[in-house]
């Protein structure tokens, strides 16, 4: 067999043009779209959220300054189409618009800022970047003032209780600012509360429900209030969030999204128990396919939400609960269904899994979830879903001492539980991020991208997964694209920042599996 590994290491170049081996070329515009998406221009993704700086995108600058108002236009157009994991790239370009020195893009920044912050708490990114890069000057005054003119008066009253800070900002702050101009009784009313907290007969019907929620001297009576105004979770005070009546009134119009959060707190406070009425109001919404696919989670918020429920604590809001086994039935039975709400590529695929002890024992950032569970539920996801996907596993074979890709077994008719075992079976050290591409070339395999899925051993060994990525796209004829996913990593660099055909995912959460799928098919 052909040892592609000793042949990359004696080559410098591939022997094709580099339109061939580089079919991605990155140039000013595309990393600033790109930043737009991942939040940096060097092909990394984190998925933690983290602060943004001025100084490492240069190329977003250019944009800004040779696109104008153009430039803009496109912040608009991808913040619209809603594919980032966050809005905040798009929030803060916008805010670097809106204190350039060219006064047309100054003033297409202020006419995008309601289209591109479409809540309040994007409104306090984009006021918390504003002041960090200028101040809070006139162009930024102007932008939030009609930030706020746009918004229907009643939408904005339940944004307004909803969401009363950010970062440090308040509404009472932003209105103070930029002076919006109230257009009839209601939004002067709802002003003057947010200034002053007046309250008058003026006020929308949302706020008059909130203030007299705040106030609420039984549960009774908060959970009257709740039913009668549509309150959410987030206006509920405290000191009544573990009353079961009262959460008892929110769960009945609580979104799936919201109430994967609030399992732990609905049985610790007692609104779930072994049987009864809270679970006939919980259970249905987990195990009703068609509200699982309306809520359009992917089902790697389902396994999140499972596994911080089997856990049984909260240290942060200091609640313990017995888990209930009906509740993780159901969260097992809502991350299957889940799968209809994954984006199939409809590229060939080739998943490399790690089965290292280290994944058992490692965690994906910021949640208690193994990143053997993460890599598992993404390999079952993706057997379920895509047309052509090749699925394999790092593994050092016994009397062997070179690592090697061997295919897993796992496939749509698994379990979650099946396909863990599957993946623990194989064992290796650090991964070779190069090896898939090499397998393929070895099998000649038709391969479209390559996924790495390992937990924070993520290295380059003998051959740079730069080098064989562009190895295989010369000997192949096919324009293949890499992601590699520490999900369990603070940070690495794989990617060639010049390859707009290479992305790192460092850390892992639900927004994550829709990054990498438009990815692949971008």
């Amino acid at each position: 067999m052909f040892d592609y590994r000793k042949f990359l290491l004696r080559r410098i170049k591939p022997r094709v043009v580099d339109t061939v081996a580089l079919p991605f070329p990155m140039n000013d515009w595309s990393r600033f779209e790109r930043f737009l998406i991942l939040g940096s221009e060097n092909g990394r993704y984190v998925a933690r959220e983290r602060a943004l700086n001025a100084e490492h995108i240069p190329a977003v600058l250019r944009s800004l300054e040779v696109g104008g108002a153009h430039a803009v236009s496109v912040i608009e157009e991808k913040s619209l189409a809603s594919r980032a994991p966050s809005n905040a790239p798009a929030v803060f370009a916008l805010a670097l618009a809106a204190v350039h020195g060219n006064a047309a893009v100054r003033r297409a920044a202020v006419a995008a800022l309601p289209r591109v912050c479409r809540t309040t708490d994007h409104l306090f990114q984009f006021a918390e970047a504003a002041q960090g890069l200028r101040g809070f000057d006139p162009t930024t005054k102007r932008a939030v003032a009609l930030w706020y003119a746009e918004q229907k008066t009643d939408d904005l009253a339940r944004q307004i209780v909803t969401s009363r800070q950010r970062a440090g900002w308040t509404h009472r702050d932003l209105i103070r600012l930029s002076q919006p101009l109230a257009a009839d009784p209601a939004r002067k009313a709802l002003y003057d509360w947010v200034a002053t907290e007046k309250t008058s007969s003026a006020l929308p019907s949302v706020v008059k429900g909130y203030v007299a929620l705040q106030h609420a001297k039984t549960a009774e009576e908060a959970a009257t209030l709740i039913a009668a105004h549509d309150l959410p979770i987030e206006t509920v005070p405290k000191h009544w969030r573990r009353d079961e009546k009262v959460l008892r009134a929110v769960v009945e119009r609580m979104p799936v999204k919201t109430l994967l959060r609030e399992l732990g707190r609905l049985t610790a406070t007692g609104v779930l128990k072994s049987s009864g009425e809270g679970l006939n109001l919980v259970l249905p919404s987990l195990r009703d396919i068609t509200r699982v696919w309306h809520s359009h989670l992917h089902p790697f918020a389902f396994l999140l939400a499972l596994d911080d429920y089997r856990k049984g604590s909260d240290n942060a809001e200091k609640l313990t609960w017995e888990p209930l086994p009906q509740v993780v039935d159901a969260l097992e039975a809502a991350f299957h269904a889940a799968f209809a709400n994954a984006d199939t590529t409809g590229k060939r695929l080739l998943i490399a899994v790690d089965g290292s002890y280290s994944m058992g024992a490692s965690h994906v950032v910021g949640t208690g979830l193994s990143a053997r569970d993460a890599v598992a539920a993404m390999a079952l996801v993706s057997a379920s879903i895509e047309r052509e996907c090749h699925l394999a596993a790092f593994t050092v074979p016994s009397g062997s001492d070179e690592q090697r890709l061997l295919p897993v077994n796992i496939n749509a008719t698994m379990r979650l539980p099946e396909a863990l075992r599957e993946i623990a079976n194989y064992s290796s050290d650090s991964v070779d991020c190069a090896l898939p591409m090499l397998c393929a070339l070895e099998n000649d395999l038709k391969v479209d991208a390559f996924v790495v899925y390992t937990d924070s051993e993520v290295r380059a060994k003998s051959v740079h997964p730069a080098l064989a990525l562009r190895e295989y796209r010369a000997r192949s004829g096919i324009a293949a694209k890499l992601v590699i996913a520490g999900v369990a990593s603070g940070g690495f660099s794989i990617a060639d920042t010049n390859d707009g055909g290479m992305l790192d995912v460092i850390g892992f959460n639900e927004k994550t599996p829709r990054l990498i799928s438009d990815f692949i098919r971008g």
